[in-house]
């Protein structure tokens, strides 16, 4: 396998926080958080095409907080439109098993 050398700017701001989760994770490089964060991306692109929702669950307190992102929204349209399945995504309904829905936790930041 070759090794391809990727290079990106970004603002000062968001590597302050890459250096504080690559500190938070034990982690030694960017690449290694780089490589992990692409592992989850990868994931959650996954259930979303299987047409899950991408949450966490705390089970103490009986919480849902749903990952709400666009591209999610859009891998899952492309994905029922390629079974013939209606676009239309319905929300989830956290009560079915036995989940509180989040209320309002910030999303995408």
């Amino acid at each position: 396998m070759s090794t391809v050398r990727i290079q990106f700017e970004c603002e000062e701001e968001r590597v302050l926080e890459m250096d504080a989760l690559i500190a938070e994770c034990g982690f030694s490089t960017r690449k290694e958080l780089f490589n992990n964060a692409l592992t989850l991306f990868k994931w959650a692109v996954r259930k979303s095409r299987d047409d899950c929702d991408v949450a966490a669950v705390d089970v103490t307190n009986d919480k849902l907080f749903e990952l709400q992102m666009p591209f999610l929204m859009h891998v899952r349209d492309a994905a029922r439109k390629r079974k013939g399945e209606s676009a239309a995504v319905a929300p989830f309904a956290p009560a079915a098993v036995g989940l509180e829905p989040d209320q309002g936790a910030p999303v995408g930041s």
